[in-house]
């Protein structure tokens, strides 16, 4: 995970008080964040939501993703709840990775405009 990334998963643990117990995702499978992800509201909400946030940001510095600015963090965190739920076979890699694709497929680089 890259230092914004992780930089963006720091702040949002302390926002939620989750800060004080220490998690690195750095490692985190799909598995991880699969479980992280069911829950519906909470710390965990909030971690599963800035985790994915920090993948899209990386990914959208970087130029791989083009999410349109009204794209909220509930939206892209349903996008890859959504891919992930779908490819139950692909947990075990790496959840970084599973995000990146999901996000790639929803919000991809064009020169058309997107509206």
């Amino acid at each position: 995970m890259s230092r914004f990334a992780a930089a963006v998963v720091t702040v949002a643990l302390a926002a939620s008080g989750v800060g004080a117990q220490g998690i690195n995702v750095s490692g985190w499978t799909g598995n991880q964040l699969v479980k992280t992800c069911e829950a519906p509201r909470g710390a965990n909400h909030e971690i599963c939501k800035a985790y994915i946030l920090g993948v899209a940001d990386t990914l959208a510095w970087d130029g791989d993703v083009c999410r349109p600015s009204e794209a909220t963090g509930n939206q892209l965190t349903a996008v890859v709840k959504a891919y992930l739920n779908k490819r139950p076979a692909d947990w075990h890699l790496h959840a970084s990775f599973l995000a990146g694709n999901a996000l790639r497929l929803a919000f991809p680089c064009s020169k058309a405009i997107r509206k």
